[in-house]
């Protein structure tokens, strides 16, 4: 790599070499001096180079994916709900749960959005949002992870197999932001930070996914001791809190009937769709090409039986799948056409799992079958590749609103014009909020 960039160094951009004390002593009075030589040796280094490439790539993988949102940005479904909260709460509406959990993350995101600019909150909320997901997606792929993978990690989450409904939004920021949890559980113990201890607490009470990950942060304590225990008892409380919410919401029952039924769509649509879903649906393929899916990661596992990591994949795709049950009737649900956001998780943890036995085993049946699974679900995800939706003109309908004692100002559901939310606005409220702009 570094001689492919290395006519790209900081030397070449800036026409002489930037020693490290140099950058240090420019740095020392505002990060002090541990930070700043880090800072400076990764500055004098070419690493910088191959984030900004790595961060191109992913924009442009996210831009194929949903660029509209870039282009023509939107308020979708419960965003409505995160402005009409700040108007009336303010910064308290973030201690307020959406569809039964604490979202933190997306309305944090909102909150700053909506600060700046309420007529322009799509645009400023999709820019920080497409931010965020870059920045998440580099730390994965650059991370000190037990599972295998760096870069392609990312690249497999950026292409899976489902339609892109948790792509390039704020209102489903905290789908990614659960991979990174993912990726705090499965961190390499030697490895310390100290962004991972606020970066858990924030995912903690921005998802549910918090209380499949508690005990997967226990084991790493119990395994590896020390600072781990910080993290463990760090995610016990965030899913207490998420717990108490759910139970005080009524949102912790079961939505799927237990049934053999069930246990066949769960092969089907979890599975069997992850490869050919968007290729070919027809007859019993999904459901017999998810059954042999779930035999090929079972025989990969036990290969690899001695590895925590992929022990910790497979509880988190059993996991996932069966919060989904929780949360919905699976027969409801679609990876293309139905709340597509349902199998963003275990699709790309399977993936994940797929590429990391790839690396880990060295036996060609091995790879030559987890070449074949990945292949195919990243070919499965071209068909689906894109997401477009009409613009629905937020700024107009704002600007109407301050003419009505009360306004409906129609946001996005799933992209189609016919399918539209509506929210109601108070011009009061929003007078009081708009009076800097």
């Amino acid at each position: 790599m570094s001689k492919i960039i290395g006519m790209g160094s900081l030397e070449a951009l800036v026409g002489h070499q930037v020693r490290p004390m140099q950058a240090t002593s420019v740095l020392n009075p505002i990060v002090g001096e541990a930070v700043a030589r880090r800072l400076a040796n990764w500055l004098n280094s070419q690493a910088w180079m191959s984030i900004a490439i790595q961060g191109l790539l992913f924009y442009g993988l996210l831009f194929i994916r949903r660029g509209q949102q870039l282009i023509a940005p939107q308020v979708w479904a419960e965003e409505g709900l995160f402005v009409v909260g700040y108007l009336d709460f303010g910064i308290w509406d973030l201690l307020n749960p959406t569809n039964g959990y604490l979202v933190l993350f997306p309305k944090l995101i909102c909150f700053l959005a909506l600060q700046v600019s309420i007529l322009n909150f799509p645009m400023i909320a999709t820019l920080i949002a497409w931010g965020l997901t870059i920045a998440i997606l580099l730390t994965i792929s650059n991370a000190p992870l037990l599972l295998r993978g760096g870069f392609g990690l990312s690249l497999l989450a950026l292409t899976v197999p489902s339609a892109p409904e948790v792509f390039g939004t704020a209102l489903h920021s905290f789908w990614w932001l659960t991979l990174l949890l993912f990726a705090l559980a499965l961190w390499q113990p030697e490895h310390h930070s100290i962004f991972k201890l606020p970066i858990l607490l924030v995912a903690g009470l921005s998802t549910p996914t918090i209380i499949l990950c508690t005990p997967i942060f226990f084991l790493r304590a119990l395994r590896y001791k020390g600072r781990e225990w910080l993290l463990a008892a760090a995610a016990a409380v965030c899913s207490s809190v998420q717990i108490g919410v759910m139970l005080s919401t009524a949102h912790a029952k079961a939505a799927t009937i237990a049934s053999f039924e069930s246990l066949k769509l769960i092969v089907e649509k979890f599975f069997g769709d992850y490869l050919v879903r968007n290729l070919d649906s027809s007859g019993d393929y999904p459901a017999v090409l998810g059954l042999a899916l779930v035999w090929i990661l079972m025989v990969l596992i036990y290969c690899q039986r001695k590895d925590m990591v992929v022990w910790s994949c497979a509880f988190l795709i059993v996991g996932c799948v069966a919060m989904c049950c929780v949360r919905v009737d699976i027969s409801a649900i679609d990876s293309v056409r139905a709340a597509p956001r349902y199998f963003f998780l275990p699709y790309t943890v399977t993936s994940w799992l797929l590429l990391h036995s790839l690396l880990a085993l060295q036996h060609r049946l091995a790879s030559v079958v987890s070449i074949g699974c990945l292949s195919l679900s990243v070919a499965n995800s071209i068909p689906v590749l894109a997401q477009t939706h009409q613009d629905l003109q937020w700024s107009k309908h704002i600007a109407a609103a301050l003419e009505f004692e009360t306004y409906q100002v129609p946001i996005q559901s799933d992209g189609h014009h016919g399918n539209t939310w509506t929210i109601e606005f108070r011009r009061s409220a929003l007078q009081t909020r708009m009076e800097p702009e």
